[in-house]
Formats: structure tokens, C-alpha cells, sequence
């Protein structure tokens, strides 16, 4: 686990970083592994299972969203001059990004919750879109609703549901509920906030 030299507050995080840690090494990789298969294999000699995790405040541009966390599949890649920009500036890691927010508001449900949810993406990627004899992505994606699904799904087999202190995950469920029939599960450009987490993890829970 990596935090940002650009956080504030920083030094309150420590213990919260050591929790993230042993949350991931003691539960939530077993668990996300059994449902989703293997992490991303790379090409050449790293062929550990190591997960990074990162906590900044570009997360969330620094408060200005309410971004929590992200698996970006482009950190996958092995960083090469002369690529697309986005390319070009990969880790050549298995990443996951936390936003700092996150951490500091103090509720392990939502933190852990996020690992869960952004780990699942990971290994629906690396099942799906990624080539571990290549190590590199195949034109193949999953529908995206089902990705979102599937990852809404892993917070709560990881016991970071609704009911569980995910406050988060609650509010979703809760969004949804209050008016089903303005969401679909499938076209999230016409949910209200363009959104529908709380629907995908209703349908993945029943």
C-alpha cells in the first residue's frame, strides 16, 4: 500500500493503511480470486500475485469529484516511448487507485467496500481483455453494465454490503429503490446521475 507525499493529513493514516492491507492479503483477495479467477499474468518474470494499492488525492482531482477508487487497465502495460500518452505513462503494475477522501472519513466499510469492488474489475479484466502469454490487452471487453455488476456484487461477498456499514453501497440501493422504474440496469446514460450501482447490485445479490 502507497500513499501520496501530497496528502494532507497523512500522518492520521497508518493504521488505516495496515487495515487495508491485512483486509486484502486475508479475505478479500481469496474471495474476489474464488469468483473472478486470477489476477493479470505478465509476459515477463513477475509472475507473483502482488496487488498495489495506492492512495491520492488526483484520485478525486483533489475533492473536486466524488471518485472513491479505480482499476485503470492501461497500468497493466509495460511503458513504452513513442506510445499514445495514456500508454506511455503505465506503471507495469497490478494498481489499484483510493482516493484519500476516502481514507479520511473514517468508515471501513466504504474503504474496504472500494478495494473489493475496483479488485473485482481487475480480475473481470484479466479474465476477459487480458493475454498473460502476450501481456498485453485484447480487443475483448465485457459489457460494461455486467463489469459493474459483478464488482457492485464483490462488496458485498466480501461482507461490505448495505447492511454492513457500506454507507456508500447503502445510499445506491437506496437511490434505487426510491424510484425503480427511472433505472436501467443496462443503459446507465439514462439513470438519474448516470448511474446504477444500487440496481446492478440489487440484480447480482438476488
Amino acid at each position: 500500500v502507497y500513499l501520496d507525499h501530497e496528502l494532507a493529513d497523512a500522518d492520521a493514516l497508518p493504521p488505516v493503511l495496515r487495515e487495508i492491507q491485512r483486509a486484502f492479503d486475508d479475505g478479500i483477495f481469496e474471495t474476489n480470486t474464488s469468483l473472478f479467477g486470477p489476477p493479470p499474468r505478465f509476459a515477463d518474470a513477475r509472475d507473483d500475485d502482488m496487488v498495489d494499492i495506492l492512495v491520492s488525492p488526483a484520485v478525486n482531482d483533489h475533492g473536486r469529484t466524488s471518485t472513491a477508487g479505480y482499476f485503470a487497465w492501461r497500468d497493466l502495460n509495460q511503458p513504452k516511448s513513442g506510445q499514445q500518452p495514456y500508454l506511455r505513462d503505465a506503471n507495469h503494475r497490478r494498481l489499484i487507485c483510493l482516493s484519500g477522501d476516502l481514507l479520511l472519513d473514517g468508515k471501513p466499510a466504504d474503504t474496504l467496500g472500494t478495494v473489493a469492488h475496483e479488485f473485482a474489475h481487475m480480475l473481470i479484466f484479466a479474465r476477459k481483455s487480458w493475454s498473460a502469454s502476450r501481456g498485453v490487452p485484447t480487443s475483448r471487453r465485457e459489457e460494461r453494465w455486467l463489469d459493474e455488476a459483478f464488482a457492485m456484487y464483490a462488496m458485498g461477498a466480501n461482507g461490505y454490503g448495505p447492511d454492513d456499514g457500506a454507507t456508500m453501497l447503502a445510499d445506491h440501493v437506496s437511490r434505487y429503490a426510491t424510484d425503480p422504474a427511472a433505472f436501467s440496469l443496462t443503459d446507465c446514460a439514462q439513470n438519474p446521475g448516470r448511474e446504477g450501482y444500487g440496481m446492478a447490485y440489487m440484480f447480482m445479490a438476488y
